[in-house]
Formats: structure tokens, sequence, C-alpha cells
């Protein structure tokens, strides 16, 4: 199928992210230990890499939260927040496009049927409130979440701002936990301590006050729970 110039150079931005992942992976990017060497010797580029980082992690199945929790760790709750959300959306970003334009029937394969047509048949009934639904409730581990909206006919705008606005109390929770960590650790503040993991809670707090508003999307499909998507792709 044809591809107009605009969705080609999506997919070439998404390639060259995805094969800079893998260069920066190769060189040890990806540990916690590296973040921390980075800002010390690069305070200014830090943040960049480590944007570009969140971006090619989901797409390589790598996990997300030490990444928030460092973020917090590293910059604070502000700023941490700031980054981690502009790297979380490009990550989910890059997986999106994979699935919809390059990856489609490679993910149809590795994933059950009966997950990714349950997700497509909300998408097509309820929009972006399906998006919302799945990002506040752990249907899908975020990385296959990511790849499996791909294959379902939502507009990239509405998968866009649904996500980074229903991806956002959970990483301010993580965010601020990295932080709270950070300043116990690094300058002993017990009340810093404390005052990010009230932070923390707030943020899961409302993440749960805005669940039940999405539960008539339900019911889950079969074998939606993480281990069980996790073991089906294991199996491919």
């Amino acid at each position: 199928m044809q591809m107009s110039k605009g969705k080609l150079a999506v997919v070439f931005i998404v390639l060259l992210l995805i094969g800079a992942g893998f260069f920066l992976g190769q060189r040890g990017f990806f540990s916690t230990e590296a973040l921390l060497s980075l800002l010390r010797a690069y305070p200014v580029a830090a943040p960049l890499i480590f944007m570009l980082i969140y971006a090619v992690a989901p797409a390589l199945f790598l996990p997300s939260i030490p990444l928030s929790l460092a973020a917090g760790f590293l910059w604070g709750p502000l700023w941490g927040v700031v980054f981690a959300m502009i790297g979380a959306t490009a990550g989910a970003s890059v997986s999106f496009f994979l699935a919809r334009y390059l990856l489609s029937d490679a993910v149809r394969k590795r994933f059950a049927a009966v997950q990714w047509q349950w997700l497509e048949e909300k998408v097509e009934k309820h929009g972006w409130k399906a998006v919302a639904f799945v990002r506040l409730i752990p249907v899908f581990p975020f990385n296959v979440l990511n790849y499996l909206l791909g294959l379902t006919p939502i507009p990239f705008g509405s998968y866009l701002w649904s996500s980074f606005v229903f991806m956002l109390p959970a990483c301010i929770a993580f965010v601020a936990f990295g932080s709270s960590l950070s300043e116990l650790i690094l300058r002993g503040n017990i009340r810093g301590l404390l005052l990010g993991i009230a932070v923390a809670v707030i943020a899961l707090i409302l993440a749960m006050v805005l669940k039940p508003r999405f539960r008539k999307i339900g019911p889950l499909p079969q074998n939606s729970s993480p281990s069980a998507v996790r073991e089906k792709g294991a199996e491919k």
C-alpha cells in the first residue's frame, strides 16, 4: 500500500530513532549509571539524550518505569515530569507508527487475536475513551499497548492527546517518588521524601478517581493480564 510523503517521512524518522536506540543500547546508555555519568559530564545535553532513550525504549520493549523514576531522581518533580512525559509520549508514538505502517502483520501474529480485536472493537465504538480506559487500567503492559493501539482505527491526533493526558497521573507518581528518593539519598531531606511520596499518592488517587468513568467500556478481554500477554508474545 502506497504511503504519502508525509507518512514516509514519519516512518523514516521512526526507523532513525530505533537505529539510534540500538546504537545507544550497545554503548550502555540505557543503564541508570550511564545516565548519571552523562548528567555530570554533559548537563545541557543530558535531558535530550534522556528523552531520546525514553522515546525508543518502549519500541524495544525495555521497561519505562525505571526511566520515570530516574527522571525524578535526576531533575526533580517539575522538570522530571516534563522530560519523562515528552519521552513517554514520543515513545508511545514510535511504537504506534511502527504497528500502523510497518509491522501490523507481525504485531497481529505476536499477540493473541482476542486482545487486539477487543481493543479494535472498543476504539471503533468509544474512540479516545477506549484509550483512556486502557491507559488508566492496566489491561495490557505499556509497551504492548502502544503497538496494539497502532492496529486500531483511532486517528493519531486523538491517540496522541489522550495518551498524554491519561499517562500523566502515573508519570507524576513515579517521577515524584524518584524525586523523593533523590532528596533522601543525596540530601538526607526527610521532608522532601515525605512531600514526594505525598505527590505520588495524590497522582495515584487521581487515576483511581478517573477509572470508574471509563469502566463501562469493559468487560475486559480474556487472558488480558500483563503476564498472559507477555506469555503469548514469548510463544512466538
